[in-house]
């Protein structure tokens, strides 16, 4: 792995957990459990396999599952993690069957799509993974049948493409192979919070601390790379952040805390930004027009509304922590 050393320590680890835990997870899916078209990969010539929602989506389900379950990280922060899939896939097509999709990826326009192995995979594993505690009461999730299937295949056994989901319902029942043909081979979007209602957990609405830099793909601060300065955007509405120190429109940020920022290094103002927190105090030195500025204060960071879930029907508390803990 490599990861920016101005990255703060916090950020750190939690890239390390996820990174790390997202790739110790390959060996269930695709290293174990995989089709002919992996098996026998041919990089000269290569040939897709229909089922990129296993081989990374299933890891990275599990690789987010794995650390609630071991309690690296709260609920919460779990919900808001499916909640990002949600947002996250919801800008892909969302109608072109994931199979077609990963049976293509190497193509246009279908490799536009494949960062939704990522967000869409997962949420198909997460949505099965609910399924499966439904049907047995809690008992069975998505784990165990990855390894059923690594029973049934393994490093040097692979199945035929076209054969995984009729193998997956006869492990499972027809509920699963409904779900598989509606949701994954077929161009049907999935209901998202049909299925985590049935844990219980439901849509939500928080406040929560916002990029200081940015909002809504709207930079507050802009470049002039032949000077390499670094300024507040001219007509951006300000947020508390830049109001309560008293910076406007248009100055220009020559250094803060007595550290120089330009464009060679502004995105180690972006990194060291994350670990600033509420009345932490700060020093600005900014030229507006002719004038050199000092502008001292305390660090206000901006909120904002965003969607969230959360668990709000105790009687699924029972399934929900089958699922989250089982």
């Amino acid at each position: 792995m490599v990861l920016p050393e101005a990255m703060g320590i916090e950020e750190l680890s939690e890239q390390l957990k996820d990174v790390v835990s997202h790739e110790f997870f390959h060996i269930v899916t695709p290293l174990t459990i995989h089709s002919n078209e992996i098996q026998d990969f041919d990089y000269n010539v290569p040939k897709m396999s229909q089922h990129l929602w296993m081989y990374e989506g299933v890891t990275e389900y599990f690789a987010n599952l794995f650390q609630i379950n071991q309690g690296l990280i709260s609920e919460n922060d779990f919900y808001k993690r499916i909640e990002t899939k949600i947002e996250n896939a919801s800008k892909m097509n969302d109608t072109i069957p994931f199979t077609i999709m990963s049976a293509k990826v190497l193509e246009n326009p279908y490799k536009n799509e494949y960062q939704n192995v990522y967000e869409k995979g997962a949420l198909i594993a997460m949505c099965l993974d609910i399924q499966l505690r439904e049907s047995s009461k809690g008992k069975k999730g998505i784990l165990d049948l990855m390894h059923k299937l690594s029973n049934t295949y393994g490093v040097k056994k692979a199945f035929n493409d076209e054969d995984l989901f009729s193998i997956i319902t006869k492990i499972t029942n027809s509920k699963i192979g409904s779900f598989l043909e509606t949701y994954v081979s077929g161009s049907t979007p999935i209901p998202y919070h049909i299925y985590l209602k049935k844990v219980g957990i439901t849509p939500s609405i928080s406040k929560t601390t916002g990029n200081i830099f940015l909002k809504d793909d709207i930079p507050y601060i802009i470049v002039n790379e032949k000077t390499k300065e670094i300024s507040i955007a001219p007509s951006v509405e300000l947020s508390e952040f830049y109001t309560n120190l008293g910076i406007q429109n248009n100055d220009i940020i020559t250094s803060i805390n007595n550290k120089t920022y330009n464009l060679d290094n502004m995105y180690d103002l972006i990194n060291e930004s994350q670990n600033w927190k509420n009345n932490d105090k700060v020093v600005f030195k900014i030229k507006r027009k002719l004038k050199v500025l000092e502008l001292k204060g305390s660090i206000i960071l901006p909120l904002e509304t965003s969607k969230t879930l959360e668990a709000t029907d105790i009687t699924k508390k029972g399934l929900k922590d089958a699922w989250l803990k089982g």
